[in-house]
């Protein structure tokens, strides 16, 4: 993730209007400050998150799973920013994304808020610069549900086995 906050503040350096410190703080303080742990609380997560891609223009498309163990529905949501080569062997791929859900009393901000603001914004400032510069590869945003989940799932068994 570090790779895109360096280019993040790159962009601010050097296009000072394309990213926003203040809409970064603004959705880490507006829905990735809290914990999002249960159903109701990722789902207003994902609310944010999609908002934040229909202001740009970018479609969300949810992709619901079910973990191996438990009953829960994670649900993850991509976003895909097709340049000129898509679904082409030309096209050389670019992911950017992060987990939006958290453990279950640790504050949003403290776990992967940043990460999740940092590729909101990375959307929003390409999108910007779409309209100023041909792109020549598609960018896929890609946000994770269930991370603790699975990794506690993988720490149990790893521990087991």
């Amino acid at each position: 993730m570090s790779f895109w906050f360096i280019l993040l503040f790159s962009i601010l350096e050097t296009q000072g209007q394309i990213a926003d410190i203040d809409r970064l703080e603004h959705d880490l303080s507006k829905f990735l400050s809290m914990p999002r742990h249960n159903s109701s609380q990722k789902s207003w997560t994902r609310m944010g998150i999609r908002h934040a891609f229909d202001a740009v223009g970018l479609q969300t498309i949810s992709h619901t799973f079910i973990p191996d163990e438990g009953d829960e529905i994670g649900v993850n949501l991509l976003s895909i920013q097709r340049g000129p080569h898509y679904d082409t062997s030309d096209d050389k791929v670019v992911v950017v994304c992060a987990n939006y859900d958290t453990e279950e009393n640790s504050p949003g901000v403290d776990d992967n808020g940043s990460g999740v603001a940092a590729v909101l914004e990375t959307a929003r400032a390409m999108a910007t610069l779409d309209r100023l510069y041909q792109r020549n590869n598609t960018i896929i945003y890609a946000f994770f549900d269930m991370k603790h989940q699975v990794c506690s799932f993988f720490m149990r068994f790893r521990l087991v086995g």
